[in-house]
Protein backbone atom coordinates (compact mmCIF):
# COMPACT_ATOMS: atom_id res chain seq x y z
CA UNK A 1 0.00 0.00 0.00
CA UNK A 2 1.84 3.52 -0.86
CA UNK A 3 2.31 5.93 1.61
CA UNK A 4 -0.62 8.87 2.03
CA UNK A 5 0.68 11.87 1.04
CA UNK A 6 1.93 14.82 3.08
CA UNK A 7 -0.44 17.50 3.06
CA UNK A 8 1.29 20.58 1.31
CA UNK A 9 -0.32 22.74 3.44
CA UNK A 10 0.80 21.20 6.36
CA UNK A 11 4.72 22.29 6.31
CA UNK A 12 6.07 25.51 6.07
CA UNK A 13 9.46 26.27 5.02
CA UNK A 14 9.05 30.80 4.99
CA UNK A 15 6.73 33.23 6.44
CA UNK A 16 5.14 33.53 3.07
CA UNK A 17 3.84 29.86 3.09
CA UNK A 18 2.41 30.69 6.57
CA UNK A 19 0.82 33.51 5.02
CA UNK A 20 -0.65 32.24 2.06
CA UNK A 21 -1.97 29.62 4.30
CA UNK A 22 -3.46 31.83 6.86
CA UNK A 23 -5.40 33.68 3.27
CA UNK A 24 -6.75 30.34 2.04
CA UNK A 25 -8.10 29.15 5.67
CA UNK A 26 -10.01 31.69 7.66
CA UNK A 27 -10.37 30.67 11.75
CA UNK A 28 -13.68 29.76 12.56
CA UNK A 29 -13.15 29.21 16.17
CA UNK A 30 -13.30 31.44 18.50
CA UNK A 31 -10.34 32.51 20.30
CA UNK A 32 -9.43 33.47 23.81
CA UNK A 33 -8.87 37.21 24.12
CA UNK A 34 -6.01 37.00 26.44
CA UNK A 35 -4.30 34.59 23.94
CA UNK A 36 -3.94 36.65 21.20
CA UNK A 37 -0.71 37.94 20.51
CA UNK A 38 0.46 40.93 17.77
CA UNK A 39 -0.61 38.89 14.95
CA UNK A 40 -4.18 38.75 15.98
CA UNK A 41 -3.62 35.01 16.26
CA UNK A 42 -4.05 32.70 19.21
CA UNK A 43 -0.79 31.85 20.91
CA UNK A 44 -1.11 28.15 21.60
CA UNK A 45 -3.66 24.95 21.18
CA UNK A 46 -3.88 22.20 22.87
CA UNK A 47 -5.95 18.92 20.74
CA UNK A 48 -6.37 15.65 19.95
CA UNK A 49 -8.40 13.36 17.27
CA UNK A 50 -9.52 9.89 17.59
CA UNK A 51 -12.48 7.58 16.22
CA UNK A 52 -14.51 7.58 19.10
CA UNK A 53 -16.38 4.06 18.19
CA UNK A 54 -17.34 4.76 21.02
CA UNK A 55 -15.96 7.32 23.39
CA UNK A 56 -15.33 5.98 27.15
CA UNK A 57 -13.92 6.29 30.12
CA UNK A 58 -10.44 5.83 29.00
CA UNK A 59 -10.94 9.05 27.10
CA UNK A 60 -11.35 10.80 30.23
CA UNK A 61 -8.04 10.60 31.18
CA UNK A 62 -6.84 12.42 27.83
CA UNK A 63 -9.32 15.02 27.79
CA UNK A 64 -7.97 15.67 31.63
CA UNK A 65 -4.68 15.84 30.94
CA UNK A 66 -5.67 18.41 27.17
CA UNK A 67 -7.24 20.61 30.14
CA UNK A 68 -4.54 20.62 32.90
CA UNK A 69 -1.86 21.45 30.37
CA UNK A 70 -4.51 24.74 29.24
CA UNK A 71 -4.57 25.74 32.60
CA UNK A 72 -0.76 25.22 33.47
CA UNK A 73 -0.04 27.46 30.35
CA UNK A 74 -2.48 30.09 30.72
CA UNK A 75 -0.73 30.16 35.03
CA UNK A 76 2.57 30.45 33.91
CA UNK A 77 1.70 33.17 31.10
CA UNK A 78 0.99 35.20 34.05
CA UNK A 79 -2.99 34.82 32.71
CA UNK A 80 -4.49 33.06 35.22
CA UNK A 81 -7.44 35.80 36.56
CA UNK A 82 -8.56 36.33 32.40
CA UNK A 83 -11.33 35.44 31.26
CA UNK A 84 -12.02 32.47 29.04
CA UNK A 85 -13.77 34.58 26.54
CA UNK A 86 -13.02 36.08 23.07
CA UNK A 87 -13.00 40.15 22.10
CA UNK A 88 -16.77 39.72 21.10
CA UNK A 89 -17.78 38.42 24.59
CA UNK A 90 -18.58 34.33 23.61
CA UNK A 91 -17.13 31.91 25.41
CA UNK A 92 -13.73 30.64 23.86
CA UNK A 93 -11.49 27.55 24.58
CA UNK A 94 -8.04 26.87 23.23
CA UNK A 95 -9.06 23.02 23.94
CA UNK A 96 -10.39 21.01 21.12
CA UNK A 97 -11.31 17.14 20.73
CA UNK A 98 -11.67 16.37 16.83
CA UNK A 99 -13.98 13.60 15.91
CA UNK A 100 -13.18 11.75 12.39
CA UNK A 101 -15.88 10.87 10.18
CA UNK A 102 -14.86 7.10 9.60
CA UNK A 103 -18.25 5.12 9.76
CA UNK A 104 -18.88 1.80 8.40
CA UNK A 105 -20.38 1.30 4.95
CA UNK A 106 -24.21 0.31 5.14
CA UNK A 107 -24.54 -3.78 4.41
CA UNK A 108 -26.47 -2.61 1.27
CA UNK A 109 -23.34 -1.10 -0.30
CA UNK A 110 -20.33 -2.89 0.91
CA UNK A 111 -18.54 -5.36 -1.49
CA UNK A 112 -19.12 -8.39 0.84
CA UNK A 113 -22.12 -8.49 2.50
CA UNK A 114 -21.87 -11.88 3.69
CA UNK A 115 -18.89 -10.85 5.84
CA UNK A 116 -19.35 -11.84 9.65
CA UNK A 117 -16.48 -9.53 10.66
CA UNK A 118 -17.96 -7.36 13.41
CA UNK A 119 -17.59 -4.19 12.03
CA UNK A 120 -14.94 -1.79 13.76
CA UNK A 121 -16.76 2.04 13.50
CA UNK A 122 -20.67 1.69 13.72
CA UNK A 123 -21.20 5.09 14.81
CA UNK A 124 -22.32 8.07 12.87
CA UNK A 125 -20.53 11.03 13.30
CA UNK A 126 -23.47 13.22 14.63
CA UNK A 127 -24.22 10.02 17.35
CA UNK A 128 -20.36 9.73 18.49
CA UNK A 129 -20.21 13.42 19.02
CA UNK A 130 -23.72 14.09 20.47
CA UNK A 131 -22.20 11.40 23.22
CA UNK A 132 -18.93 13.03 23.13
CA UNK A 133 -20.30 16.81 24.01
CA UNK A 134 -22.79 15.21 26.97
CA UNK A 135 -19.18 14.02 28.44
CA UNK A 136 -17.46 16.48 28.26
CA UNK A 137 -20.01 19.38 28.89
CA UNK A 138 -18.77 19.70 32.95
CA UNK A 139 -15.38 21.10 31.84
CA UNK A 140 -15.19 24.75 32.96
CA UNK A 141 -12.39 26.84 32.53
CA UNK A 142 -11.56 25.87 29.36
CA UNK A 143 -14.58 24.13 28.03
CA UNK A 144 -14.06 21.56 25.53
CA UNK A 145 -15.05 22.02 21.88
CA UNK A 146 -16.02 19.34 20.43
CA UNK A 147 -15.45 19.48 16.77
CA UNK A 148 -17.41 17.02 14.48
CA UNK A 149 -15.03 16.57 11.76
CA UNK A 150 -18.02 15.19 9.05
CA UNK A 151 -19.37 18.47 8.86
CA UNK A 152 -19.46 20.30 6.10
CA UNK A 153 -17.78 23.62 7.58
CA UNK A 154 -14.47 21.54 9.07
CA UNK A 155 -13.84 20.10 5.43
CA UNK A 156 -10.50 21.09 4.04
CA UNK A 157 -9.74 20.51 0.49
CA UNK A 158 -11.65 17.43 0.51
CA UNK A 159 -9.82 16.56 3.28
CA UNK A 160 -11.50 15.45 7.12
CA UNK A 161 -8.24 13.73 8.83
CA UNK A 162 -5.71 14.95 11.40
CA UNK A 163 -3.75 17.21 9.10
CA UNK A 164 -7.25 18.82 8.55
CA UNK A 165 -7.82 19.24 11.83
CA UNK A 166 -4.75 20.63 12.34
CA UNK A 167 -4.74 22.99 9.46
CA UNK A 168 -8.19 24.49 11.04
CA UNK A 169 -6.46 25.19 14.39
CA UNK A 170 -3.49 27.15 12.64
CA UNK A 171 -5.73 29.48 11.06
CA UNK A 172 -6.19 30.44 14.78
CA UNK A 173 -3.25 29.36 16.38
CA UNK A 174 0.50 30.21 15.76
CA UNK A 175 1.47 26.79 17.47
CA UNK A 176 -0.64 23.60 18.34
CA UNK A 177 0.09 20.79 20.90
CA UNK A 178 -1.51 17.25 19.68
CA UNK A 179 -2.01 14.52 22.23
CA UNK A 180 -2.05 10.71 20.78
CA UNK A 181 -2.09 7.51 22.26
CA UNK A 182 1.60 5.90 22.93
CA UNK A 183 1.08 3.37 20.36
CA UNK A 184 0.20 6.35 17.61
CA UNK A 185 3.33 8.82 18.15
CA UNK A 186 5.09 7.62 15.44
CA UNK A 187 2.00 7.47 13.05
CA UNK A 188 1.65 11.36 13.35
CA UNK A 189 5.33 12.19 13.16
CA UNK A 190 4.65 13.42 9.97
CA UNK A 191 2.92 16.21 11.58
CA UNK A 192 5.25 17.24 13.67
CA UNK A 193 7.79 18.27 10.96
CA UNK A 194 5.80 21.27 10.91
CA UNK A 195 7.51 23.61 13.56
CA UNK A 196 4.53 25.14 14.84
CA UNK A 197 3.22 21.72 15.79
CA UNK A 198 4.29 19.48 18.90
CA UNK A 199 2.95 16.16 19.27
CA UNK A 200 2.84 14.59 22.51
CA UNK A 201 2.17 10.99 24.15
CA UNK A 202 -1.02 10.72 26.26
CA UNK A 203 -0.10 8.23 28.23
CA UNK A 204 -0.01 4.41 27.77
CA UNK A 205 -3.10 1.80 28.26
CA UNK A 206 -2.78 -1.63 30.12
CA UNK A 207 -5.25 -3.67 27.50
CA UNK A 208 -4.81 -6.33 30.68
CA UNK A 209 -6.55 -3.72 33.10
CA UNK A 210 -10.34 -3.97 33.65
CA UNK A 211 -10.31 -0.28 35.02
CA UNK A 212 -10.18 3.16 33.23
CA UNK A 213 -6.63 2.78 31.99
CA UNK A 214 -6.89 -0.76 29.74
CA UNK A 215 -10.89 0.60 29.02
CA UNK A 216 -11.21 0.66 24.82
CA UNK A 217 -13.76 1.10 22.18
CA UNK A 218 -13.64 -2.94 21.35
CA UNK A 219 -14.11 -4.16 24.74
CA UNK A 220 -17.46 -1.50 24.68
CA UNK A 221 -18.46 -3.14 21.13
CA UNK A 222 -17.76 -6.66 22.57
CA UNK A 223 -19.81 -6.20 25.70
CA UNK A 224 -22.85 -4.53 23.21
CA UNK A 225 -22.53 -8.14 21.38
CA UNK A 226 -22.72 -10.14 24.62
CA UNK A 227 -25.71 -8.41 25.69
CA UNK A 228 -23.90 -7.05 28.35
CA UNK A 229 -25.58 -3.45 27.63
CA UNK A 230 -25.00 -2.64 31.70
CA UNK A 231 -20.67 -3.19 31.20
CA UNK A 232 -21.17 -0.73 27.66
CA UNK A 233 -23.24 2.05 29.52
CA UNK A 234 -20.61 2.19 32.56
CA UNK A 235 -17.84 2.53 30.31
CA UNK A 236 -19.10 5.67 28.80
CA UNK A 237 -20.96 7.28 31.80
CA UNK A 238 -19.40 10.42 32.99
CA UNK A 239 -19.55 14.22 32.39
CA UNK A 240 -23.21 14.53 32.30
CA UNK A 241 -24.42 11.93 29.68
CA UNK A 242 -28.32 11.20 29.80
CA UNK A 243 -30.22 8.00 29.71
CA UNK A 244 -31.53 8.52 26.76
CA UNK A 245 -28.39 9.10 24.96
CA UNK A 246 -26.09 5.75 26.20
CA UNK A 247 -30.02 3.96 25.08
CA UNK A 248 -29.52 5.27 21.72
CA UNK A 249 -25.96 4.63 20.93
CA UNK A 250 -26.25 1.16 22.76
CA UNK A 251 -29.34 0.17 20.42
CA UNK A 252 -27.08 1.98 17.19
CA UNK A 253 -24.36 -0.27 18.25
CA UNK A 254 -26.76 -3.39 18.84
CA UNK A 255 -28.10 -2.77 15.52
CA UNK A 256 -24.85 -2.24 13.44
CA UNK A 257 -23.16 -5.06 14.97
CA UNK A 258 -25.57 -7.01 14.38
CA UNK A 259 -25.99 -6.36 10.52
CA UNK A 260 -22.03 -7.15 10.29
CA UNK A 261 -22.35 -10.05 12.32
CA UNK A 262 -19.63 -11.53 15.06
CA UNK A 263 -18.89 -14.76 17.10
CA UNK A 264 -22.42 -15.57 18.20
CA UNK A 265 -23.68 -15.01 14.52
CA UNK A 266 -21.00 -17.46 13.81
CA UNK A 267 -22.37 -19.74 16.90
CA UNK A 268 -25.53 -19.41 15.31
CA UNK A 269 -24.74 -20.39 11.96
CA UNK A 270 -22.66 -23.98 13.05
CA UNK A 271 -25.77 -24.53 15.51
CA UNK A 272 -28.21 -24.38 12.34
CA UNK A 273 -25.73 -26.37 10.02
CA UNK A 274 -25.64 -29.05 12.60
CA UNK A 275 -29.41 -29.28 13.09
CA UNK A 276 -29.80 -29.80 9.36
CA UNK A 277 -26.81 -31.78 8.15
CA UNK A 278 -25.23 -29.52 6.07
CA UNK A 279 -21.38 -29.49 7.52
CA UNK A 280 -21.62 -33.45 7.22
CA UNK A 281 -22.78 -33.09 3.52
CA UNK A 282 -20.20 -30.89 2.82
CA UNK A 283 -17.50 -33.19 4.05
CA UNK A 284 -18.79 -35.88 2.37
CA UNK A 285 -18.77 -33.72 -0.75
CA UNK A 286 -15.66 -32.90 -0.30
CA UNK A 287 -14.52 -36.49 0.18
CA UNK A 288 -16.27 -37.67 -3.01
CA UNK A 289 -14.25 -34.74 -4.68
CA UNK A 290 -10.64 -35.75 -3.40
CA UNK A 291 -11.45 -39.76 -4.21
CA UNK A 292 -12.25 -38.52 -7.63
CA UNK A 293 -8.63 -36.99 -8.34
CA UNK A 294 -7.15 -40.22 -7.00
Amino acid sequence: MAKRSRDSLIEYASKKQKSEVADKLQCIFPVPQWLKENDDMGRIAFMTYGRYQPAHTGHKAVFDKLVNMSREDKIKSGNENSNWESSDGRIASNVFVFASPTVDKPKSIRKNSSSVKPGRYPLHPNLKTRLMEEQTSLYEKPSINVINMAATKHNVNGRRDPAAAIKLLLACYNNVVMLVGSDRVKDFAWLGTNPRVTILSAGERDEKDDGIMGMSGTKLRNAVMRGDYEAAKRGMSYGAVTDNTLDTVIESLRSAMAGRGGRSCRRKTRNANRMTGKKVIRKKTMRNKNSRRK
